[in-house]
């Protein structure tokens, strides 16, 4: 009984901690509350007080999540693309269905525009840990100039994907693309 309990706090917590992390991408670190994080968890505020000392425990362990997870994605992108038989394709592939979920488009600028003030340095680590990630796991697929050029590519579609409420036409994302992994050939 006791390790079946055991699991369901386990659960909870996860829970909440998704939960917490979700939430912070929508309206930022700052605007994290137990009440805001319990709503969206479907659990009692007193559950996350009971499995997170204060506010700032939480914010910091649904940060740590996040970062987990952006790298764990932008791990599992490097590797998708350095198994393509066509480089190109799978990377306009996989960018333009990025850029054509306007939720998760609007989650990364929320997210930028916070962590851009600079005054929250695990918020700004937040921000770049997927850049940094999807960069350093291509470099030896490319070398470091072609994969950073992607990564700063990439966050410059997000940024328009933003802006226009709408994704890069896949025709311009693939020569871009394949201009820019020249760049790794030219070094």
């Amino acid at each position: 009984m006791a390790t079946e309990r055991t699991g369901l706090g386990n659960r909870t917590r996860e829970v909440i901690i998704e939960a917490a992390s979700d939430l912070m991408l929508e309206v930022g670190p700052s605007r994290l509350t137990h009440r805001n994080v319990a709503a969206r968890a479907g659990v009692s505020v007193g559950s996350t007080t009971k499995y997170f000392e204060s506010i700032v425990d939480l914010r910091r362990q649904a940060l740590e999540f996040c970062v987990a997870k952006g790298k764990a994605e932008a791990q599992r992108c490097a590797e998708e693309l350095a198994r393509a038989e066509n480089p190109v394709t799978a990377g306009t592939e996989l960018l333009v269905t990025y850029l054509s979920d306007p939720q998760r488009v609007a989650s990364e600028m929320s997210l930028v525009a916070a962590a851009a003030g600079g005054a929250d340095p695990d918020l700004r680590r937040l921000a770049t840990s997927w850049t940094v990630s999807f960069a350093e796991a291509l470099v030896p697929r490319c070398g470091r100039a072609a994969a950073w050029a992607l990564a700063t590519f990439i966050d410059g579609a997000i940024i328009h994907a933003a802006l226009y409420d709408e994704p890069l036409d896949p025709a311009i994302v693939e020569q871009a693309l394949q201009a820019l992994l020249r760049t790794g050939e030219e070094a």
